[in-house]
């Protein structure tokens, strides 16, 4: 179950970091 959450955040805060970077490079 903690494996699952970890995983989860994990994903969550690599979908933020590429959101980020995509707008670096759109700006």
């Amino acid at each position: 179950m903690l494996r699952i959450c970890i995983y989860y955040f994990s994903l969550v805060h690599m979908h933020i970091l590429w959101s980020l970077l995509a707008n670096c490079l759109v700006f």
